[in-house]
């Protein structure tokens, strides 16, 4: 994949995810489906169940909560605000932990796990110094 950024929600803003966050090595099939496979090309699909598919992070909060609790791990901390009270526009901002205002990256969406997913990769590609 590409140092681009998908911003759509959806699976290859997911297996991007999977990739620069996670680590993973990810096969996408001429279906549209992502895989994750290890050094031999074996599906992991103990590890991503069901069946190795890449989880979906951008459309799925309990698939964002496992991004956001890998994050903790990497020393960043999730701030999500309701920015309307309406539900309509969710801002997720990742800082780093012990920081106050150490604002990393952040993502804006009317669904909650996709502007969670935004500001991770975000955050992290602003941590490394990569082109946004």
């Amino acid at each position: 994949m590409t140092n681009d950024l998908p911003m759509e929600l959806g699976r290859d803003l997911d297996a991007r995810i999977a990739e620069l966050i996670f680590g993973e090595r990810v096969f996408k099939t001429e279906g549209g489906n992502y895989w994750v496979i290890d050094a031999d090309d074996n599906i992991l699909s103990d590890k991503y169940p069901p069946g190795g598919l890449v989880f979906p992070f951008s459309t799925d909060l309990a698939a964002a909560w496992k991004l956001v609790k890998h994050m903790q791990g990497l020393g960043y901390r999730l701030v999500l605000i309701d920015t309307d009270s309406s539900h309509e526009t969710w801002r997720a901002e990742f800082q780093a932990s012990g920081r106050v205002g150490g604002l990393l990256g952040y993502g804006e969406s009317s669904i909650p796990s996709h502007a969670i997913t935004l500001a991770a990769l975000n955050a992290v590609q602003r941590t490394r110094g990569e082109v946004l």
